[in-house]
């Protein structure tokens, strides 16, 4: 029971530091998005984490955010990531495609109405390519 109430304890001590009005440095908010990621349940605190996934956070919060939301897992995870791989940093949307592919791996994507389906680009296996220059 006391293992319980300890893991209760940090769980209510990660949610404080992300909901608090106080001003956290990046490395505090890192450590405390990456930990509700471990522990934390994806209906209770996606909406959590998801606003640090927005542009106006330093990129290591954003990063944090993106491992968090990975590890937590499900479909609003997916979207949230799927938002992000037009991102204007390159190293948001490489991590969010590299959390995309550890959540995807095993699933099989059925017809259309997956959001990650309708957004994937085209690549050139997806048509016959075809070569004209000599070289």
């Amino acid at each position: 029971m006391r293992d319980r109430e300890i893991a209760d304890e940090m769980l209510s001590n990660l949610v404080y530091t992300l909901q608090s009005d106080q001003q956290h440095s990046p490395a505090i908010l890192c450590h405390a998005l990456i930990g509700l990621g471990k522990v934390g349940n994806a209906a209770e605190h996606l909406p959590l984490i998801a606003p640090f996934l927005d542009a106006r956070w330093e990129q290591s919060v954003r990063l944090a955010a993106i491992d968090a939301v990975s590890n937590l897992g499900g479909e609003e995870a997916i979207d949230r990531l799927i938002a992000l791989l037009g991102d204007s940093d390159i190293i948001v949307r490489w991590e969010a495609q590299a959390a995309l592919d550890r959540l995807l791996v095993g699933t099989e994507l059925v017809g259309t109405d997956s959001a990650v389906a309708e957004s994937a680009p085209a690549t050139p296996d997806d048509e016959p390519y075809f070569d004209d220059s000599p070289f």
